[in-house]
């Protein structure tokens, strides 16, 4: 859709954010009369950690900062980038539900607030590697990963494999939030005569932003 940094970092979510499939309730059972016993407990580590992947992958295409903490036990620097990136898909969000108000469900603008479906399936085909108190989840391909420790509240996700990226790009990131919620108020109050002007707006402001030599 665009070829800026909308489109850059939004695909950081579609390494390695996929939500993984939820697990079907089992269907009901006929009554027994055989004397009723207590199941073993079926989650695995890597069950558990499954889980707070997909926890937490969610968090961050939705931009739920207040999840995102729960989940996460990195450093202040790392929780810092975090934040900052949160922030960005906030505002993707935001811009994502008033393209759709003003030019309708087709804009591509309206579209960008959920990565799509085909990448619902990543996780499922991850390996999980738990040592200890550790553990490494890596996504198809081998290069992606997100990294846990075990902790007194569970398992808690410490690294994943683009957040040097991320924060090496921390600056632009900012930058971004500020003009995508700009433009969000300006589509809201009609500013664009249909989504094409929008997008292209967007996505000038944006390049501009890579544009910028450091300190500028």
């Amino acid at each position: 859709m665009l070829n800026s940094p909308v489109s850059l970092l939004l695909t950081v979510v579609t390494i390695f954010c996929q939500a993984a499939p939820t697990t079907a309730p089992a269907p009901p059972t006929a009554p027994s009369t055989s004397p009723t016993t207590t199941p073993a407990p079926t989650t695995t580590p890597e069950d558990a950690v499954l889980k707070v992947a997909n926890d937490f992958c969610t968090a961050l295409a939705r931009g739920d900062n207040a999840t995102l903490k729960s989940l996460f036990t990195g450093p202040p620097a790392s929780q810092r980038v975090l934040d900052s990136f949160t922030g960005y898909l906030s505002a993707i969000g935001r811009i994502s539900v008033a393209a759709e108000a003003r030019f309708g469900p087709a804009s591509p603008l309206a579209r960008s607030r959920n990565p799509g479906k085909a990448m619902m399936a990543a996780l499922s085909d991850s390996s999980v590697r738990v040592r200890a108190d550790t553990a490494r989840l890596r996504l198809p391909g081998g290069e992606s990963f997100i990294d846990f420790a075990k902790t007194d509240t569970g398992w808690k996700v410490t690294n994943f494999s683009d957040l040097e990226k991320i924060a090496a790009e921390g600056p632009k990131i900012d930058a971004g939030t500020k003009i995508v919620n700009q433009m969000t108020d300006e589509i809201s109050a009609g500013k664009f005569a249909d989504s094409s002007k929008a997008e292209e707006e967007l996505a000038l402001r944006l390049r501009q932003i890579g544009d910028r030599r450091p300190g500028r």
